[in-house]
Order: structure tokens, then C-alpha cells, then sequence
């Protein structure tokens, strides 16, 4: 369970906006190792003409927990 977060704007022939989320373990076996998880993507398009496009979208996550 985590909260996320979607930003997003369209501004001519561009799309861009970010993504972002958090995420932690909640109840379970008390045997399953605990999560704590953090994902960002944000993405850049740009329309060309004839339906063709240019897009950017890198994804950075972290596991806190990792050693």
C-alpha cells in the first residue's frame, strides 16, 4: 500500500508529465520480508507530422530495504 502521484500536461504537440509512487508492506505472515519500494517515470512526447512521434520515458526505482 503507498500513495502516487501523476502529474501530466499537453501543451501543443507535447505530452509531458511525471509518475511517481511509493510502496510499503502492510499485514501479512509475519515471516515475508518487508517492503518499502520507490518507482519514479517521467515522460516526454513530442507529435510529429503523419502520426509519427519522439518519447522519452526512463523509470528510476529504489528498494529502500536492500541491503
Amino acid at each position: 500500500m503507498g500513495p502516487s502521484l501523476v502529474l501530466l500536461t499537453q501543451p501543443g504537440h507535447w505530452t509531458i508529465g511525471v509518475l511517481v509512487n511509493n510502496v510499503w508492506s502492510i499485514g501479512g505472515p509475519k515471516d515475508r520480508p518487508p517492503v518499502n519500494q520507490f518507482l519514479t517515470q517521467y515522460f516526454i512526447n513530442y507529435i510529429l507530422d503523419k502520426c509519427w512521434y519522439m518519447e522519452t520515458s526512463p523509470v528510476v526505482t529504489a528498494d529502500w530495504k536492500a541491503p
